[in-house]
């Protein structure tokens, strides 16, 4: 059972960075519609948002990992 949520977490990480890739995309191409206040709280915001998508996402691996290698043992 364990590694479905690894699969789930691996996933919602995953979702999570493109979801950052598209904010940023949108953030990049249309800067000029954005208040220079809204960027300076978004890129940021994003940036936090990645980081935790990507500890999130290397959690999730290590999990499905450990449950990979250790099932057999269970």
């Amino acid at each position: 059972m364990a590694g479905w949520a690894g699969a789930g977490s691996l996933l919602t990480a995953a979702a999570a960075l493109v979801l950052v890739a598209l904010a940023l995309h949108d953030l990049e191409s249309r800067w000029e519609s954005y208040t220079k206040s809204a960027l300076n709280v978004t890129r940021p915001l994003t940036s936090l948002a990645k980081v935790l998508a990507l500890t999130a996402l290397i959690l999730a691996a290590l999990t499905l990992l450990a449950y990979l290698v250790g099932s057999h043992w269970w």
